[in-house]
């Protein structure tokens, strides 16, 4: 019988932290979507599709710089919308990482 909690507890606590892992990604897809279209393409660029600042400023024909700005409004924004909408926000904000 301890057994069988024990294992409940790990599969419920893992069915858990699944959820809040999806329902973040969601968040953070949301934020996103709802960034200015140029800031939403350099930002997918970079972070969902690992592209290089060099990479990006060719594909899209804007300066190296442009892509720089673009990549900072745009990390500023999504940490602003995921600080009002979960504890996610937060972490980042004292962790200061890079988003995805």
């Amino acid at each position: 019988m301890a057994q069988y909690l024990e294992n409940y507890q790990e599969v419920t606590e893992d069915i858990a932290s699944e959820m809040v892992y999806q329902e973040y990604l969601r968040t953070i897809d949301q934020a996103v979507r709802e960034l200015p279209d140029q800031q939403e393409k350099v930002f997918t660029l970079r972070y969902m599709k690992g592209k290089d600042l060099n990479q990006i400023s060719n594909e899209l024909e804007i300066s190296k710089n442009t892509v720089k700005v673009h990549l900072a409004k745009s990390k500023r924004t999504i940490l602003s919308y995921l600080s009002l909408k979960t504890e996610l926000g937060l972490i980042l904000l004292l962790l200061y990482i890079p988003i995805l």
